[in-house]
This record gives structure tokens, sequence and C-alpha cells, in this order.
């Protein structure tokens, strides 16, 4: 992220986080959603539950999911309905007021051939980067909330419908429903889905299908091989990653991912063409005379990867001895029968003195092989220095998906010359 790029919600910019993160940086990754110690992935992984709950074979509940994008949200928001929620939530007047002064108080103007324009005043929307706009645009989003859970009661789809329609209008947002989905429980048959949809006009759509559209079979009438095989790095780098970061797909829908993109590339028009080259070979480095193409399973591990995989450098040596992994040797407890209740709060700098490793510290017993390892580490605390999670797999200790997905792709394959290309 740029360091001086337009400021988040909180009003601060990158460069602010980048120089002061070793102060505010446990804060800020365990804050998320304006619930304190919750993160982003915390949230997603919550939602991704109740999506399996509702997809399982005895839920035959007719539970349904929208996934609602607006258009321009925070440009859009009409002042008077910003100050009919605040009421509504029982905000003081005086404090109503203030808020709706701050609001209002906004001018804009134009750069035009390089001059300034007179400023002009906005009769809606909230200022982008104000550390107070997401909680007001938040109000607003909770008031619908609550305002759809009271319809749902009657469950009466159409009655929902025009819910949206008129938050939309006392609001002055909208819905882009190109860009919204729908998703609902196993007990939802298909003729209801159909209706449904002809209420609301949300399709009931996956990153399959979206995928599936990108590489439509038309378009292979346009392309040759070279663009085909451009198009597919594009959409596959592009359209499942961000569900790849947060959750193991099935091998299905990697096999299917796969099986699209391998279908595209051989294509003739709107028929299936000949495999020529194995899937495979396509998917192997170019330095080693392939085309480069990712494998879902292998991506989907390298994104997940951002979760896990990680070892501690150490610096001051406040992780702890046993259970943290800050050697080769993996975490230690996994090498000993039991760790003795006295060690189980031991840091390494409690164990480790000049660079020396004193077995005279630890009430768990070692055998003789297993002290010598711990004998031979030469391991040197600074307490200036903080410990640092590091990826291992790496010489600079960052961690990159595409190092990861390389170092995945090595381990699954036989080590091959690297090819000399040259250009023709």
């Amino acid at each position: 992220m740029g360091s001086l790029k337009a400021p988040g919600s909180d009003g601060f910019q990158a460069l602010f986080f980048k120089h002061y993160w070793h102060i505010v940086g446990d804060d800020i990754w365990g804050t998320s959603s304006f619930i304190l110690g919750r993160g982003t992935v915390d949230n997603a992984i919550i939602l991704q539950e109740i999506v399996h709950h509702m997809s399982g074979k005895r839920n035959r509940n007719q539970n349904i999911i929208f996934k609602l994008d607006l258009e321009k949200a925070y440009d859009s928001v009409n002042w008077d309905f910003l100050r009919e929620t605040l009421q509504f939530f029982g905000f003081p007047s005086a404090t109503i007021d203030l808020i709706m002064l701050w609001v209002t108080s906004s001018s804009l103007t134009l750069l035009w051939y390089g001059m300034k324009l007179d400023p002009f005043a906005p009769s809606r929307g909230l200022r982008q980067g104000d550390p107070l706009s997401p909680y007001l645009f938040v109000l607003c989003m909770e008031r619908l909330a609550i305002l759809i859970q009271d319809a749902a009661k009657v469950s009466q789809m159409q009655m929902v419908h025009n819910l949206l329609s008129q938050f939309c209008l006392a609001s002055s947002l909208r819905i882009n429903v190109a860009r919204s989905r729908a998703y609902v429980g196993g007990g939802v048959d298909r003729a209801r889905r159909a209706r449904i949809f002809s209420v609301t006009e949300i399709p009931f759509t996956s990153h399959l299908d979206k995928i599936g559209r990108k590489l439509a079979a038309w378009k292979g009438k346009l392309l040759n091989k070279a663009g085909k095989i451009t198009l597919v790095k594009s959409v596959l780098n592009a359209i499942p990653v961000y569900p790849m970061q947060l959750f193991w797909f099935p091998q299905a829908v990697c096999d299917r991912i796969d099986n699209l993109a391998r279908n595209f590339i051989w294509s003739r028009g709107d028929r299936h063409g000949m495999h020529l080259v194995s899937w495979k070979k396509i998917t192997m480095a170019k330095r080693f005379g392939g085309l480069g193409v990712r494998q879902a399973r292998p991506t989907n591990v390298a994104m997940l990867g951002k979760l896990a995989g990680f070892s501690w450098r150490v610096g001051a040596g406040a992780v702890s001895f046993w259970y943290d992994s800050w050697c080769s040797l993996r975490p230690l407890c996994l090498l000993v029968p039991y760790v003795h209740i006295s060690d189980s709060a031991l840091r390494v700098c409690d164990v480790f003195r000049d660079g020396v490793c004193e077995l005279r510290r630890l009430a768990t017993p070692l055998t003789h092989e297993f002290s010598q390892k711990l004998l031979s580490l030469c391991v040197f605390t600074d307490q200036t220095v903080p410990d640092l999670r590091v990826w291992a797999s790496s010489t600079d200790g960052l961690y990159i998906v595409a190092g990861c997905y390389d170092w995945l792709m090595t381990q699954r394959t036989e080590q091959l010359p690297t090819v000399p290309w040259g250009w023709i």
C-alpha cells in the first residue's frame, strides 16, 4: 500500500502505521468491524459457518441470505434519512445537531484544466476518509437490518423486496443488482428459487459461475492460444483469490476450476478441442518449460499460508520456549513425552544465556540426544529487539503468495532442469 494514499476510516494514512506498527500493530490486528478482539477473517469464518449450516442435509429450513452491493454508498446517503436514523437509535438532540452540522458543512472544489473553481456544497453523502463516517453508515445499515428482520417474520418475500425499495427511496442508496447475490438453504427448492428471483432479480450464483462466464466458449473464437492462456491467468488470479484466502476449497471445486481453465485453453469455438499437452506440463513454471498457469489447489494452499506456516525470529526472546516455533526443531513440546508443569511458562530468554542453552533450568526430562540438540543451538537475545513472525521458506522472512506457490509446486513435482527460452 502506498504510504501517502488516501487515509482510511480512522483518518490516518498508511505512512503512520508503517512507522509505528511496533506500537499500534497488536491493537489494529485484533480489531475489526468495530468489535474489539475480532479480525476480518473471523467475520468471514462466522459467515461461512452460517452458510455451511444452511446447506447441511439435516437443515430443511427455508433460510435465505442476500449479499447486497450498494452503488457509491457513502456519496449517496440522504441527510434527512441520516437524521431520522440517529433519532431512531435514541441519540440526544444536541448530539444529532452536532453530527448533522459536521455532515452538512462540507464543501467540494473542482480542478478544471489546472484551475481551481469556486467551492460548492453537496446535498447528500458522507465524508470519505473521516473517522466518523463508517459509524454513521453502519447505523444506516443496522436500521435496514432491523426492518428486514421485522418484515421477514411474516415470511413474505414480496414484502421484503418492497421494504428494500422503500429503504433505497428514503436513504437515496441504490442496490446494484448485477453485483448482488442470494444464497438459500437446503429447504428451498428450485421452483421457489425461481419465484424469489422473479421478485428480487438477484441471481443465485457462485464463484464457479463467475469463472465460467469469464471463460465462456464464445470468447475462444476471438483469441488464439496465447490470448486464451493470458485470459485464463487473469481470471484465475483475480476471481477466486479472496475466498481462497479464507476457506479450504473442496477438492471437487478445485478440480472444476482447473477443468474450466483446461477446456477453455483447448476449445475450438463452441466445441471442446483435443488436449494436446498434459495439464501437469501446462501448469509448470516457465523456467521448467511450462506456461505458468496456476493450479487451483496449490493456489488455495498458498493463499491460506497467510494464516499459518510462520515461525518466530528471536529478538527479545519473549516467545514460549516449548510451544512456539522459534528454531529448526519445530515446537519443542513435540519432541518430549510431556512438558513439566513448572516449565510451561518458560520463555526463550529464560533458558538461553550468552547464546547457550542452560539445561539446568529445565525440569522436563530430556533424552541425551535431545539435550545435545539443544546445546548445539546458539541463540542470543536482545531486549531492545522485538520477536518477529517470519516465513521460514524465504530468505528474508517475508511471506509472498507467489513464492509459496512455487515452493509447493517444487514439492509436488520432480526437479527439472531450467529450460532456456529464446525470442523467435
